[in-house]
């Protein structure tokens, strides 16, 4: 008897599974609706991008453009080019490598990138640490900021997930606007607050073929444009 009843108890904890995830995902858009400016990042493992019908959707893109001291997004100029022909707000990043130079890293950063008034400040994406303690990462981030500070004239944005930021670098960056990465619908809770939000790494965005990060901006569209570049 006990043996018939297995095709429905498996049956039954399958749908509940499935009504778990679609009310999980329920809840996180109610909370998401909350927030007036959304936005995504892409890189290279997005490919080719339909930017008319992803800016119909989204206020702000950010788009990986450099790593390390040499290496350049092989998609960051053709996107590049083509959202400073839109209404979106760009941004670019550069993903921080704390064994190499912090120097050469900002200056390999400001070769590949032009910004211009209205576009987002540069953001230094950290979120590996390597064999280099907190001090070490948290001197060569400070680095890299000075340095791009200096030359494009304006505060850039610090990336970074919740629990790196937590054991590497809170305390350390005052006066940097945040970029927290936690996915759930939990809101982060970072000492300064933070300005944006990555709540999901497998987003699914008209225009793009497979996972986006989704992003959210912690006040209105006219508070973000006064964090853009004058």
């Amino acid at each position: 008897m006990a043996g018939r009843n297995l095709p429905k108890i498996a049956l039954l904890l399958a749908l509940s599974v499935v009504g778990a995830v679609l009310l999980f995902r329920l809840a996180r858009h109610v909370k998401m609706a909350r927030y007036a400016v959304h936005g995504i990042d892409v890189s290279h493992y997005q490919r080719e991008v339909d930017w008319d019908r992803v800016e119909a959707r989204y206020a702000f893109v950010f788009l990986k453009a450099t790593e390390g001291v040499a290496l350049e997004d092989g998609y960051f100029r053709r996107h590049w080019q083509r959202l400073g022909r839109m209404r979106t707000k760009r941004g670019a990043y550069h993903f921080f490598l704390p064994a190499a130079d912090a120097t050469r890293q900002a200056d390999h950063f400001i070769r590949h990138v032009r910004l211009r008034s209205g576009d987002l400040p540069p953001v230094l994406d950290v979120e590996v640490a390597g064999n280099a303690s907190s001090r070490e990462v948290a001197r060569g981030v400070r680095q890299w900021l000075a340095r791009v500070e200096r030359h494009y004239k304006v505060r850039p944005i610090v990336y970074t997930n919740a629990a790196f930021y937590r054991q590497h670098l809170q305390g350390k960056l005052a006066g940097y606007p945040l970029w927290i990465a936690q996915y759930g619908w939990h809101t982060p809770r970072t000492q300064p607050a933070w300005h944006f939000w990555q709540y999901s790494d497998a987003g699914r965005v008209d225009g793009i073929a497979g996972a986006v990060d989704l992003n959210v901006f912690s006040g209105s569209l006219a508070d973000l444009n006064r964090l853009c570049v004058p």
